[in-house]
């Protein structure tokens, strides 16, 4: 082979790829060599004994001390369990449950217990138990269960909602204290402000469409609708086109809406006549109730309808049976609504029928004043306690909807007697009961003075803040 001068031969590939690894295996054999001898050198007095004498000092200690030391930190370090208070649990049972010592569960829930209503917790409302304990060793635990019981408890965490649904923090952790040792609670609560605002607008189909569709809640919806529910039935006498005001309270947190409050004024406009009722309570708390702009209650002994909300389906008078198949005298209203509505006496009286009969299903009939009886039919079942001689107040829930005996669909079927005749219920006229005594009217002016200009203004908007406070 002849090789020109001022060139490098050419090596083969496979001589190209031994040097490669020759040159990989030394760099790593070097590498070893120098970690060991650089321990040895650190570990040795020698090294030490070159530096000055503060140095070392420092060296000494960052080399040999600060691991154990970054060991014993870590296990003293404070270990957080999260979980959450489970169906049927208070908060000292979910405290037990995550082993949490059962003096100390006690001692943590009578601390937290002074500073919120615990009956408002509820299923999974979030817990985080705070634990902290430098004799934990290495190898000492072999599974979460004998971490959960080695640890110990210094603090716990509940995140929940009161009663106005907004969701805050409380935090109660254990103070050692020679004399004042004991449980530390803090509440970091956001806080709420209370608005008066006027909502309105005007029905289509129904109250309780037309007030959800416009911000509203159900709640609300059977708050306004019990103001007038001895002067208006909702469920047959709405039209489309009435109209609705209503001044309520809306309690707002950090600028979001949380929920509605009371309603304090209300207008009902049913074809041209209006209906207006306003809360009134008398400064020494001897008045207090719903009552028109002229200080005249707006309830009397009867309401206009047994259910809350529902929608009727057939009217009192003549009509086709669905199951006889022939036209009979219906004698009263029957209420289309969903199984187990629960269902209210129209008046305070007594039971004087309750059971089960082929035709009536199960049913319950109550004796009022001046020769009035109400009936009240199909019931899936009767409330506890309405028997034959209880004695049974107005507004009280009698029983549930349902469709027992004959009846095609579910539904209640409610009929009203004046001295043992079947009468119509809706054109019964009943006294008003006691209005603002007279004593009382001066005040009654002043406190629904502003109320009355809001509502006369007619606004247009669907919501409109008033005031807040």
């Amino acid at each position: 082979m002849y090789v020109t001068q001022g060139m490098a031969p050419k090596l083969s590939k496979r001589t190209r790829n031994v040097a490669r690894r020759f040159l990989i295996g030394a760099l790593a054999g070097f590498s070893l060599i120098l970690i060991i001898l650089g321990s040895n050198l650190v570990k040795s007095d020698r090294l030490i004994s070159l530096l000055p004498q503060p140095t070392a000092d420092i060296i000494r200690e960052d080399l040999f001390e600060t691991p154990i030391s970054l060991l014993d930190n870590f296990f003293a370090t404070r270990v957080n369990l999260f979980d959450e208070i489970r169906p049927g649990e208070n908060l000292r049972s979910a405290l037990t449950r995550m082993r949490v010592p059962q003096a100390l569960a006690d001692r943590f829930s009578q601390a937290i217990g002074k500073a919120i209503n615990l009956r408002l917790l509820l299923p999974g409302d979030g817990l985080m138990i705070e634990s902290s304990s430098p004799k934990i060793q290495l190898f000492g635990v072999n599974n979460l269960a004998t971490l959960a019981t080695a640890l110990e408890p210094r603090a716990i965490e509940l995140f929940a909602k009161d009663e106005f649904g907004v969701a805050y923090r409380i935090r109660a952790e254990v103070i050692d204290h020679p004399i004042n040792g004991g449980i530390e609670v803090q509440v970091d609560k956001p806080t709420v402000y209370r608005e008066h605002a006027l909502l309105n607008g005007a029905v289509a189909n129904s109250i309780y469409g037309t007030i959800i569709d416009n911000g509203g809640d159900a709640q609300l919806v059977n708050n306004f609708a019990e103001i007038f529910a001895w002067q208006f039935d909702f469920y047959k006498d709405t039209r489309d086109g009435d109209r609705y005001q209503m001044i309520v309270e809306r309690n707002v947190s950090e600028g979001r809406f949380v929920n509605y409050g009371r309603v304090l004024a209300a207008e009902y406009v049913n074809n041209g006549k209006p209906l207006r009722g306003f809360y009134f309570s008398s400064k020494d708390g001897q008045i207090a109730g719903f009552f028109d702009d002229k200080g005249l209650s707006l309830k009397n002994a009867f309401l206009k309808a047994p259910l809350k909300i529902a929608s009727i389906t057939s009217r009192f008078g003549m009509r086709y049976h669905p199951i006889f198949g022939t036209r009979k005298p219906h004698n009263g209203d029957d209420y289309g609504a969903a199984p187990g509505t629960p269902f209210l006496a129209v008046a305070s009286g007594s039971v004087t029928d309750a059971g089960y009969t082929p035709f009536n299903g199960n049913w319950v009939r109550i004796r009022h004043l001046n020769g009035y009886e109400t009936e009240y039919l199909h019931a899936t079942r009767l409330a506890k306690g309405v028997r034959v001689g209880a004695h049974v107040k107005q507004g009280q829930v009698i029983g549930y909807v349902g469709r027992t005996g004959l009846a095609t669909g579910y539904h209640l079927h409610f009929g009203m007697k004046k001295n043992g005749k079947y009468v119509n219920p809706s054109s019964q006229k009943f006294a008003r009961s006691a209005g603002v005594p007279p004593r009382y009217m001066g005040e009654f002016k002043r406190s629904i003075e502003a109320m009355v200009i809001a509502l006369n203004r007619q606004g247009t908007e669907k919501q409109q803040v008033l005031a807040s406070k």
